[in-house]
């Protein structure tokens, strides 16, 4: 079975294998909003439902909150119209309507054709809150996660992220906004899904923050030593800036190895200034590095998940030194 998915994180849905149409909804940047009685359906191509043991479908969503109270949206998932077998009915989405929760549903065989398919996700006309879908895919049971993998992939095509961003200092309510923030990790040809990431620049500015798929929060400190909350929503378009190549050795048992290639920046203006950076992947892989002032060089360390730490070093590509 081919990647099947929707994803609604971005200002524009991104499908595959599948098409999309809601009711009584409205897509936002980062997530799809239905109402009370609402719905999206998920339209998509099988060949041959008998080459599948089963489908696992995962709607990624939340209820929003009552004020401080727990959402309340309780969702059904119906296969090709048949209302008297749904896959879910009524359901309640775990936690409260804090963050995002994968729910996750078995899709008989029995409910699939052959060619044109569609699955209704709707919200209950007893709902007092929004139910957010962030997204939606669809595998064969021993195959789950292929599309969240394929999704990935498909969001880590365009290198460099850009976010509309805004301060405020500890302890204010106001907020204001600041200047556009890109950010550029990629390990070789493969983006790095960053979960959280730390960095420093030669002016003094340290910042800090936790990433999902719609921004980033965290906390700035600038080099007067004022400190500020900072948030970050993600935007189409970049800054002007360039990120930086490097030549990557990872050195253990007395040994360095050239492993590839890192292209790293994070940037506000023309040109990447950092003098430090750090982050953790989504996959548990956690690195830190230390910039010379010419950006030339960096050096650090690795850790893969479960792992123990090993050296990690960057000299600057030829490609970049003649920009």
């Amino acid at each position: 079975m081919v990647p099947t998915y929707a994803d609604f994180t971005g200002s524009s849905p991104l499908q595959g294998n599948a098409t999309v149409a809601w009711d009584g909804s409205e897509h936002r940047e980062g997530r799809l909003e239905i109402e009370a009685g609402g719905s999206v359906s998920l339209r998509f191509e099988l060949p041959d439902p008998q080459e599948i043991f089963e489908g696992t479908l995962v709607v990624r969503a939340l209820a929003t909150k009552l004020n401080k109270l727990p959402g309340f949206a309780p969702m059904s998932v119906v296969v090709n119209r048949k209302a008297d077998r749904p896959v879910a009915a009524e359901w309640s989405i775990p936690g409260g309507g804090d963050l995002p929760h994968e729910n996750t549903f078995v899709v008989p065989i029995s409910l699939l054709y052959r060619g044109a398919n569609e699955i209704r996700i709707s919200s209950s006309a007893r709902s007092t809150s929004r139910l957010w879908i962030y997204s939606i895919t669809l595998d064969e049971v021993f195959d789950r996660g292929r599309s969240a993998t394929a999704l990935r992939g498909v969001k880590a095509s365009s290198a460099t992220t850009t976010y509309a961003t805004r301060t405020r200092p500890v302890g204010s309510d106001e907020w204001t906004e600041s200047a556009p923030l890109s950010v550029c990790l990629r390990e070789g040809d493969v983006s790095v899904a960053v979960e959280t990431i730390s960095w420093r620049e030669q002016n003094g500015t340290e910042s800090s923050v936790l990433c999902n798929e719609v921004g980033f929060g965290g906390s700035r400190r600038l080099g007067n030593g004022d400190l500020y909350e900072y948030e970050g929503v993600r935007q189409d378009g970049r800054t002007d800036g360039e990120p930086v190549s490097y030549h990557v050795h990872k050195g253990w048992g007395g040994s360095w190895y050239e492993v590839g290639h890192l292209t790293v920046g994070v940037f506000e203006e023309v040109r990447s200034r950092l003098t430090s950076i750090a982050w953790r992947d989504l996959a548990g892989n956690q690195a830190s590095a230390m910039f010379s002032a010419d950006l030339e060089r960096f050096a650090g360390f690795y850790q893969h998940r479960g792992e123990g730490r090993v050296g990690y070093s960057g000299r600057m590509r030829v490609e970049t030194l003649e920009q």
